[in-house]
């Protein structure tokens, strides 16, 4: 996002941002949550996949406007 535009920031400030913040936080990968986001082959970005995968694990929901997504899974918020 950084990188094409969409967010004006450096990465240092956003980490730090989300570190700061009660409503984010960071989410180590898993090998459980690796193995789920492989079934969704069906799209091309690998990092939506882990994205879409990590929600569905976690049972959280996920705001996106994205339409891939929120024919996968029905508790995308946007």
């Amino acid at each position: 996002m950084i990188e094409i535009k969409r967010i004006d920031a450096q990465i240092e400030e956003v980490i730090k941002y989300i570190e700061g913040s009660k409503n984010f936080r960071f989410q180590p990968y898993e090998e459980r949550i690796m193995a789920e986001s492989m079934y969704l082959c069906d799209h091309r970005d690998p990092f939506d996949q882990i994205v879409l995968a990590t929600a569905k694990a976690m049972n959280l929901p996920l705001i996106t406007r994205d339409r891939w997504m929120s024919a996968q899974y029905n508790q995308c918020v946007w």
